[in-house]
């Protein structure tokens, strides 16, 4: 399954994504209780108006209930940004809303775990990362990139594998205040969450 997550999409539609000036983004869940939704921007730069962001937690649908839950706007714009930035003209959601991860920000609409078709996930952590003010997991087992939006950038690798727990090591730490210095002076602003430290985010893999 995670071989197939990371095969390149068709020659024919990473020509027609990367044509056109504001191409809409695929969404596929890999959960059978959401749904493959089509998005399109309200921009190129990848903003999204509200008819088009209640469309899209239609793929952020809990895998456990079915149960879902706004998304944050800037989460969407980035996974947009990085879809462009890959000609990938659809985005595999391993996992977006949990509604049992109170303590997580898959429980608030600012996570996402996300494969692109074509690209490996240390390419696509690493871009990630130089984003500014996000969180991002590279889980190397299990196969998949965690992206979250947040006051100040945190990274980490995680080596556990399906149904085990975590085995998190921070990384780039270093890089952080430079990182997120940049992405503001690009106009990129922190999400400022009260009662969550950078720490707290998605201890636990999408399962």
């Amino acid at each position: 399954m995670v071989r197939d997550w990371h095969r390149a999409a068709p020659p024919a539609d990473r020509r027609a994504f990367t044509s056109a000036d504001r191409p809409p983004i695929v969404m596929i869940p890999v959960s059978p209780l959401a749904q493959r939704v089509s998005i399109r921007p309200s921009s190129a730069s990848g903003d999204f108006d509200q008819a088009e962001l209640a469309r899209a937690s239609v793929a952020f649908v809990s895998r456990r209930d079915g149960t879902t839950h706004s998304v944050h706007p800037r989460l969407l714009k980035l996974v947009y940004r990085a879809a462009r930035n890959f000609h990938a003209p659809f985005v595999w959601v391993v996992s977006g809303y949990r509604g049992e991860s109170q303590t997580s920000r898959h429980g608030k609409g600012y996570a996402i775990d996300i494969v692109l078709p074509g690209v490996s996930d240390s390419r696509l952590a690493s871009y990630l990362r130089h984003q500014g003010f996000v969180g991002v997991g590279h889980y190397v087992v299990s196969g998949f990139v965690h992206l979250d939006v947040r006051d100040r950038s945190y990274f980490w690798l995680d080596s556990s594998g399906p149904g085990q727990p975590s085995r998190r090591r921070v990384v780039a730490m270093g890089a952080v205040d430079d990182i997120d210095a940049r992405a503001r002076a690009r106009g990129e602003g922190p999400v400022v969450e009260q009662h969550m430290s950078p720490e707290e985010s998605d201890t636990e893999a999408a399962r």
